[in-house]
């Protein structure tokens, strides 16, 4: 269903009743003008979250966060909220409490969808928080964006207001003095170590541990009737352009292994894999502990 965006209430009736619905003050003011960083978020760690927010605030100039949590148990909104303000650099936040069941999923392309979390969440950032941010970045907990710039810039200038970028996926390591700790003790900072990835004609680089993209959007924008989705944008041309300059990597442990374990390691094999050191410099360029 689509509304105006106006609209302060509407009335909805079916065969199971009539319900009115009241539209929730905007938000848009907080985060007017600022580069945003959102996400859904449960169970992640706390020093996983505050280590993302530093990641992206010192490579890319983050500056507000927007998070949805959705039902964390390991910890209360205030101990969040908490651990977010011992983060420097950000000049507004926001933490909105996301209860909801995820929903079955579509999966891949396809035409339809039911992780109606998710799907909703992205349109509520959007409509309720995000329609007068610069620009924002949707990434998850364990993805990190590299790239030659802030990929808010690269989005705000972009002749479509928008980045899409690839990801692959990295591993724990064992042996060549790379050694990464064990899950529990994982830190984003220990994950650099990658598969070499094999060139097409020579000269075009393919990830054998590539995974689905992510998006960086100046909302202002995004064509109305466009929606946001978690891995691409729908109804608008920019979900067929992906970047050549900006990629995310995958962090496979940093994760509570809710859906399944994430604590693979790799043994570490001189002619199949490499430090990747454009993210090694990316990783080195954070104050970690600001």
């Amino acid at each position: 269903m689509h509304v105006d965006v106006a609209t302060e209430s509407a009335r909805l009736e079916s065969s199971l009743g009539a319900v009115e619905c009241v539209a929730s003050p905007s938000g848009a003011e907080l985060f007017a003008g600022r580069r945003v960083l959102f996400t859904l978020s449960k169970n992640n760690k706390l020093s996983w979250i505050q280590d993302w927010i530093r990641y992206h605030r010192d490579n890319h100039g983050a500056d507000a966060l927007l998070l949805y949590d959705n039902g964390s148990t390991d910890y209360d909104v205030h101990a969040l909220a908490q651990a977010i303000a011992e983060v420097g650099g950000l000049k507004a936040s926001a933490i909105v409490e996301w209860p909801f069941k995820y929903g079955p999923l579509g999966g891949g392309d396809r035409p339809w969808d039911s992780d109606f979390c998710q799907s909703g969440m992205l349109e509520h950032a959007r409509w309720r928080f995000l329609a007068r941010a610069r620009s924002a970045l949707n990434c998850d907990i364990d993805e990190l964006v590299v790239g030659p710039g802030s990929i808010f810039a690269a989005a705000e200038s972009s002749p479509l207001g928008a980045i899409t970028c690839q990801g692959h996926w990295l591993y724990g390591i064992s042996g060549g003095g790379l050694d990464t700790p064990p899950q529990e003790r994982a830190r984003h900072r220990d994950y650099f170590v990658a598969e070499k990835p094999n060139m097409q004609f020579g000269v075009i680089p393919k990830h054998p541990n590539s995974c689905r993209r992510k998006w960086a959007v100046a909302p202002a924008r995004c064509p109305e009737r466009a929606q946001w989705r978690t891995h691409r944008f729908a109804g608008w041309f920019a979900r067929n352009v992906p970047s050549l300059f900006y990629s995310f990597r995958h962090l496979h442990p940093i994760n509570t292994n809710w859906w399944y374990g994430r604590d693979r390691v790799l043994t570490f094999d001189p002619d199949r894999h490499c430090i990747d050191g454009k993210f090694k410099a990316c990783l080195d360029a954070v104050a970690w502990d600001e």
